[in-house]
């Protein structure tokens, strides 16, 4: 779709949420407003009337019509000392002008009711703030769009106890304007904060919406597996209508299969395809007809049906001529539009030199869309000499193939005499060849033995230590909302998650043992037994005290032995007190991440990690690790201040340190940081999902380097 096209389809797509409380009436005005006109006798009652009856038309979606009575009561009204019918009647004309497409005259109308003080009520200004921001990104101007929705948002509360109802639709307009900019986190969050009001409402219509406007961010992001996610929620919910609009299902199966297709499964988008193209030949539709054949034509393709690609490529620019007029149209639109919006900030010295310069840039306009026609002409033509030229190849493939097998034939029956000569010696040779594979299979078995012998110990090694990781359901009981997300480098592994629930108190920890493996299989079923009995044994509720105790048991353990073993823990422990509803952390090495969600009126420091609703705290933990220590020093308990709805993570250094990436690099921390911020507002189980996703991502087909075990929590 080219920019402008766009620009004009997202004004239409935000303009009808701002019909949604208008009334459609037949017939023509009503009796009231009639006698009122016949009775009028002061110019204050003439041009209350007009505005009644431009209100009426506005209701009625007839703009034009409205529009002579309000212009009318426009130039009554300044001679009236009413400030509040003054704003309401400018109110009113902006509304008209804006409803005909002259969005600078809307503006202009807009500023001079804005400026009456208190004389537009709490509703009326959050619709004036809402249609200059949908103007403003007509004009490419999204930012100052952004500005103007956050206006609105401001007054939502005041507004809704006069109008009773809820204003999600600014956090829709909000998306649909990030989505322009290119800013696709930021119109996510929104489409969710959207979201989450019309599931509350029950708005099915605005649910499917709002669910499309979310797979559509994410298939902008090449995310194709949570846009088909999301475009399949929003099908179900438009399929909840009463009497649902047949052009809402159909976008919603052609969003369906354009996910299908990127994902490698075209065979399952066809039918769906197909069935859209039946409904189309009883009900047309040329928009939604378009998108189906430009898709078809991709699918085919895909598929290597190059017979069907060219028909649907024929079927696709042809109806893309015959709507040629329409788009023409929404261009010269766009046009005047973004011209005028031009030609009020330039001086009033360059106004014959601006036009010019537009009639310039629409004879170009017009030249370009000759030359786009002469450009299809000539695609089609290079389509069909691209078929001819694959069905030569094909013949000469046929033919190459032809010869080869008969040169075949030739070449086996010369060989077939020398083969029988060679017959007598190969029998001969059989019998030593029999010989060395008897004593190759024996060798082969003595090598399977020893091989078996390891794995089946490493697989016993393995459930020793699956024995001291806890379970699934415990897991679930301690912490209720969290995720753990454990990659081990190898079949066993150092790296290990740790969770105890003791009377009010629960422990959660991500360990780090010495090296992976084996050996770091080992010191890891040492370090969590030397963790469970400080709390059992000894009673200890303080982390820093249980990391202090841990370290003299580890130091007990390996002092027994004749080794000099100086293997040791890196651990980043927190203990979540339910009663007092509070956190208090120490760490070995390894940090605590806390993600908190933005509040108004909060300042945070310049370096601080953070993207538009969220921001990344980091508890550092003490710099030595647990075990043998030339300086040793107590541990530090730090306690962690949270709100409901934040997230901690608890982590080893597996992912940080992992090499990937286009040139093979460390992920690093910062990088880290940055990504966990970004799906830390998802569901705990998609959040572990991304995690994992982004991981193999990275590393490619690099190895794993090391262990990598993630604790994420969300704080009730």
């Amino acid at each position: 779709m080219n920019p402008f096209k766009l620009k004009i389809s997202l004004f239409f797509a935000v303009l009808s949420f701002l019909s949604t409380g208008y009334a459609n009436f037949d017939g023509g005005l009503p009796d009231s407003l009639i006698n009122a006109m016949e009775q009028v006798k002061t110019d204050k009652e003439r041009a209350s009337t007009q505005l009644e009856i431009g209100i009426f038309y506005l209701k009625k979606r007839d703009p034009v019509n409205a529009l002579s009575y309000l212009e009318n009561a426009a130039k009554i009204v300044t001679d009236v000392e009413d400030d509040q019918l003054e704003a309401l009647v400018m109110y009113r004309l902006g509304e008209a002008y804006y409803g005909i497409d002259q969005g600078l005259e809307a503006i202009d109308c807009f500023n001079a009711a804005l400026k009456i003080e208190n004389g537009l009520n709490a509703n009326e200004v959050l619709n004036v703030y809402n249609m200059m921001g949908v103007i403003y990104l007509v004009f490419d101007e999204g930012e100052k769009g952004i500005e103007y929705f956050n206006r609105a948002l401001t007054l939502q509360d005041k507004a809704a106890e006069i109008s009773g109802r809820t204003y999600e639709f600014l956090y829709n307009n909000k998306g649909i304007t990030f989505s322009s900019m290119g800013m696709l986190d930021s119109a996510m969050a929104n489409h969710n904060r959207c979201l989450s009001i019309r599931l509350q409402g029950e708005n099915n219509s605005g649910v499917g919406q709002s669910y499309n406007n979310l797979g559509t961010a994410f298939f902008d992001g090449q995310n194709y597996d949570s846009a088909l996610f999301y475009f399949e929620k929003g099908l179900l919910y438009r399929q909840k209508v009463d009497n649902p609009v047949a052009s809402s299902i159909q976008e919603s199966q052609i969003n369906i299969s354009k996910a299908l297709i990127e994902l490698g499964r075209g065979r399952e988008a066809k039918p769906k395809l197909e069935s859209i193209e039946r409904e189309l030949l009883i009900k047309p539709n040329p928009t939604i007809e378009l998108r189906l054949n430009e898709l078809l034509l991709h699918l085919y393709a895909e598929l290597n049906d190059y017979r069907n690609a060219f028909i649907y490529s024929k079927k696709y620019y042809e109806l893309k001529d015959s709507v040629f007029g329409i788009e023409q149209r929404e261009e010269l639109i766009r046009i005047n539009l973004s011209s005028k919006y031009a030609e009020q900030k330039l001086q009033d010295s360059l106004i014959n030199a601006e036009q010019i310069k537009l009639d310039e840039i629409r004879e170009t306009k017009e030249k370009e869309i000759r030359d786009q026609k002469t450009h299809t002409s000539k695609l089609v033509m290079i389509g069909l000499m691209v078929a001819l030229v694959l069905m030569l190849g094909i013949i000469i493939l046929v033919y190459r193939n032809y010869r080869s097998k008969k040169k075949a034939s030739e070449e086996i029956l010369e060989q077939k005499g020398e083969v029988e000569k060679q017959r007598d010696r190969v029998q001969e040779e059989k019998l030593i060849a029999d010989e060395q594979r008897e004593i190759a299979q024996k060798q082969k078995m003595e090598l399977e033995l020893i091989h078996q012998e390891i794995t089946d110990s490493i697989n016993y090694a393995q459930r020793i230590q699956n024995a001291i990781l806890p379970s699934t359901e415990t897991v679930e009981k301690a912490l209720q909302n969290q995720f753990v997300l454990y990659l081990p480098k190898a079949v066993v592994a150092g790296d290990f998650y740790w969770v105890r629930e003791v009377g009010e108190r629960v422990y959660f920890a991500a360990a780090d043992c010495t090296g992976h493996g084996v050996p770091g299989a080992l010191v890891s079923i040492i370090c969590s037994n030397a963790l469970n009995r400080t709390i059992e044994e000894f009673k200890l509720t303080d982390p820093g005290e249980i990391l202090d105790k841990t370290t003299d048991l580890l130091i007990e353990a390996f002092v027994q032995s004749n080794q000099d073993v100086k293997d040791g823990m890196d651990i980043s422990l927190c203990c979540f007190n339910k009663k007092e509803n509070s956190y208090t952390f120490a760490g070995a090495n390894n940090p605590l991440y806390v993600i908190k969600q933005k509040t108004d009126g909060l300042i945070l420091e310049e370096n601080t990690i953070q993207n538009e609703t969220n921001y990344l705290i980091e508890i550092k933990g003490d710099r030595q690790s647990i075990g043998w220590q030339e300086n040793r020093k107590k541990f530090t308990s730090n306690t962690v201040h949270v709100n409901k709805g934040d997230m901690i993570y608890s982590f080893t250094d597996g992912f940080p340190d992992q090499f990937g990436g286009e040139r093979g690099k460390k992920y690093k921390y910062r990088k880290f940081k940055n990504f966990l911020l970004s799906v830390s507002n998802l569901p705990l189980w998609e959040q572990k999902s991304q995690i994992e996703k982004e991981f193999n991502t990275w590393k490619g087909d690099l190895e794993q380097i090391d262990d990598v075990c993630i604790v994420g929590v969300k704080t009730l």
